[in-house]
């Protein structure tokens, strides 16, 4: 009976999922979004880069932009999303997490690409030296890490989703120099 329980108990949280689009007013982009509890964020990696934007596509190659998104600095990321959408804050990224409440590897499970959440997080790299050297890329297919609006006084917090052998969700700071994903909630 308790197994039954469970069960019901999490089918009736991943069919709370709802899926819509967005359309990006700055260049017409769609993309999809997905309802999660009482959040809607975006279900795909910004692409968006303009000439005001400190961004790249990984190893600077174009196609990987329309796959993974591009990657941003922190401050860049603070303005990325499009109207009515912002950077999520560490809270906010808390909440999501909470929502499909369990371990490091059941998160995981639920939020990567193709797992039951909608929500798709793609491991797609990030830049961890930006500057005179050039951009130095790591990381595609191992890892996502997820910019939130959080800060500290020399280093932004960031949202990483982990994509090697040990698949799971974990927490960790990246500084605001380097580049790394956008995923955008709604207002």
């Amino acid at each position: 009976m308790k197994t039954l329980a469970t069960f019901l108990l999490f089918t009736n949280i991943y069919c709370q999922a709802q899926s819509d689009i967005l359309v990006d007013n700055r260049d017409g982009k769609v993309y999809r979004t997905v309802q999660i509890g009482k959040q809607v964020w975006m279900a795909e990696n910004l692409p968006f880069i303009d000439s005001f934007t400190e961004a790249v596509c990984y190893g600077n190659d174009y196609n990987f932009c329309n796959r993974y998104g591009a990657l941003y600095t922190w401050k860049s990321a603070m303005s990325a999303c499009p109207s009515g959408w912002h950077l999520p804050s560490k809270p906010e990224f808390d909440e999501l997490f909470k929502f499909f409440w369990g371990n490091k590897r059941t998160l995981y499970r639920t939020l990567i690409s193709g797992g039951s959440s909608g929500f798709e997080a793609l491991a797609a790299g990030y830049v961890n030296d930006y500057g005179f050297r050039g951009y130095h890329f790591y990381g595609i297919e191992q890892g996502g890490f997820y910019w939130s609006s959080s800060t500290k006084p020399s280093i932004a917090e960031a949202r990483c989703v982990s994509f090697s052998r040990l698949k799971r969700v974990m927490v960790t700071r990246l500084k605001k120099r380097w580049l790394a994903s956008v995923r955008c909630i709604r207002d």
